[in-house]
């Protein structure tokens, strides 16, 4: 996991326009997304959908 300066580095970039950095934020949140889409569909396959 990336310091907290380095995440921020990565929102003032996707902020910005720069995919990469959305991506790599995306990454390294996807399994608490994940998590967060189960709870709200409560079912895992659709949540896997959702998340794509």
């Amino acid at each position: 996991m990336p310091s907290s300066e380095n995440e921020q580095a990565l929102v003032k970039s996707a902020l910005n326009g720069d995919e990469k950095a959305y991506k790599a934020l995306f990454e390294l949140h996807r399994q608490a997304i994940f998590h967060i889409a189960v709870k709200m569909v409560r079912n895992a396959e659709e949540a896997k959908d959702l998340v794509q």
